[in-house]
Order: C-alpha cells, then structure tokens, then sequence
C-alpha cells in the first residue's frame, strides 16, 4: 500500500512539473509560428530585465544536414530605459513547445552577443512591452450611489 502511495504522490509531482515548465504566455501569433514568454523566468535587476522566450514554428525548421526543429526557447535581456535587447543562449527543440529531444544550444558571439535597438512592428517589440511596461492599471471602484438627503423642513 506504502508504494502505491508513493507512485500516485511521484507520479502528480511529474505532472505538476511538467504542467509548470510548458506554462508559455502566448504573446503573438500567424500561421507561421508563434512567440511566447514565461512569464515565472522574468527577473528585474534595476532597468535590466532578464527572461526566456519561445519561439514555436508551424512546419520544421533546418535541414537534415545539420538539424530538424520546430521550437526554440531564447535567454534574453532588455534595458527598458534604453529600449536594447541581448539574445542570450538559444536552446533548439525537436517538437513544438520546447518538448521532445533538444538538438543543440547556440551561444551568440561577436554582433550577436551585443545590445540591439528594439525595432518598431517586430516581436522584439511585444517582449519588450511584457517586461518593460507596467500592466494597466484598473480603474478605481465606482462609489456606491447615495440616497439623496431628505428635504429639510
């Protein structure tokens, strides 16, 4: 009895796990592929504001030379006073959503190491209004209508 006890508490922690790790925000999308942030790896150290995003792709992407992929998850980094981003490591996956074998990890250098004006209409963009802008804020609750005061007499 002790060890089904124990599969069935093993077993809704994997699931609990793997439910956390694939919690991607969905920020923009086409009929092409589809970016996405999660939102639990957004950090702020001052105006810098680390994160990891996603990029899922609707067909296969490379070649079978070197390797098949349909998602890929980005270390980034944006200066919001600044408007900058800086990709950090790329990690690529065989299926959508960062599931299924990873295929490889690219590690920018030389330009692509280096802090890049955000540009207006690209997914850059869309990041840097998730982590930089503050949400909107709601509207104050409307006070509760008064009785009007009776006639004085």
């Amino acid at each position: 009895m002790k060890d089904l006890v124990r599969l069935v508490v093993l077993g809704a922690g994997l699931a609990a796990a793997f439910t956390a790790a694939g919690a991607w925000e969905e920020l923009r999308k086409n009929d092409s592929q589809r970016l996405s942030i999660d939102a639990k790896s957004i950090k702020k150290k001052g105006d810098l504001v680390t994160f990891t995003y996603l990029v899922d792709f609707r067909q296969r992407q490379g070649d079978f030379k070197t390797a098949e992929y349909r998602s890929l998850t980005v270390k980034a980094a944006i200066s919001c006073k600044a408007r900058t981003i800086v990709m950090g490591d790329t990690e690529v996956f065989a299926g959508n959503e960062a599931n299924g074998p990873a295929t490889g990890i690219m590690k920018p250098t030389g330009d692509d190491a280096k802090a890049k004006p955000i540009e207006a209409g690209t997914s850059d963009e869309e990041l840097y209004a998730r982590v930089c802008k503050p949400a909107t804020a709601k509207a104050p609750p409307k006070a509760a209508p008064t009785a009007p005061a009776a006639p004085k007499k």
